[in-house]
């Protein structure tokens, strides 16, 4: 078993009798690629305005093969092509970010494939998509009218505004012209 002892040494002794003499003998053991690797599933999350280039996760894999070199690919989840991974060390990094954007897709199920040359498995990372505040919210200006004599409590007007963040929660306050 390679991954145990790459090497034996062995000394032979050999004799006529009378005289002897040793040599020895290096048995090396050569690897065979008998395990497949081990490529663990994982979610990250990444904010909707990453620039291209930004690390976005690491992708963990093992392989019991003492000499294995592990190649990874992404091979699912990557329709727009935001993402990309470094086929030596199985970094995934934002390639084009201009699809990168939580209203319209919150998150990426990433297939990678990893690989030792013979054997492969795959893991799914999920990339959780995370709003950030990018819309200013649009208040809808109105005029409308009010008796002099309303009781304190009267309902004057409902403010009409919305915000693009899908995300974003409204707050109301008046700031002027109440004296």
């Amino acid at each position: 078993n390679y991954e145990a002892t790459t090497s034996y040494g062995l000394t032979v002794e050999v004799s006529d009798g009378t005289l002897t003499d040793t040599a020895t003998i290096t048995v090396n053991i050569s690897d065979i690629n008998e395990f497949a690797p081990v490529a663990t599933d994982d979610t990250v999350s990444l904010a909707e305005n990453a620039a291209n280039g930004t690390s976005v996760h690491t992708v963990i894999a093992t392989d019991a093969d003492a000499t294995a070199t592990l190649t990874y690919t992404i091979t699912g989840g990557n329709d727009d092509n935001i993402f990309t991974i470094n086929a030596a060390t199985g970094e995934i990094i934002v390639n084009d970010n201009t699809n990168l954007n939580y209203e319209a897709a919150t998150s990426y199920a990433l297939t990678v494939e990893v690989s030792d040359g013979t054997n492969t498995d795959t893991a799914t990372i999920t990339v959780n998509i995370s709003d950030i505040n990018e819309f200013a919210p649009v208040a809808t200006d109105d005029t409308v009218s009010l008796a002099e004599n309303a009781v304190n409590g009267t309902s004057v007007h409902t403010v009409v505004a919305t915000d693009a963040d899908p995300t974003a929660t409204l707050d109301y306050t008046i700031t002027g012209g109440n004296d």
